[in-house]
């Protein structure tokens, strides 16, 4: 059985000349993803400097493969999301991961900016970040 994943793209316009814009206007008239692939939703920038959307596909070659006819007009960052409470489920597998490997935040920091460490925690399609000052062995 093939997966589908979530994508969230994001498109900054790269042409903004009229002649880009209706040249972009016409692909997303007239193209169709491929198959496997679909555009789920799309969203436009309120300062209207570009727009968002979210792609079904089994895979991010697929979704790449929805996006690259995009590519002469828009300036595309992609990267593939989870349900909040699948992304929780898995950022909390991390900390208790963590926690058994007997290390653990020395100091844990309110303040986040510069001089502090921070404690990463990053999957295929979640990051969470905890402020640190230093990390020592339990």
């Amino acid at each position: 059985m093939i997966g589908i994943m979530l994508f969230h793209i994001i498109g900054d316009f790269i042409d903004t000349s009229d002649e880009g814009s209706a040249c972009l206007l016409a692909v997303f008239s007239n193209r169709q993803p491929p198959e496997n692939a679909g555009f789920k939703d799309f969203y436009g920038f309120a300062d209207s400097a570009g727009g968002a959307a979210i792609i079904k596909a089994p895979d991010a070659a697929m979704s790449a493969r929805a996006t690259a006819p995009f590519t002469p007009w828009l300036q595309l960052d992609a990267r593939p999301i989870l349900p909040v409470e699948e992304s929780a489920a898995i950022g909390g597998e991390a900390l208790a991961f963590i926690g058994n490997t007997g290390w653990r935040c020395s100091k844990p920091s309110t303040q986040h900016g510069d001089g502090w460490d921070t404690f990463v925690l990053a999957g295929p399609s979640v990051l969470l970040k905890y402020p640190c000052e230093g990390f020592a062995a339990a």
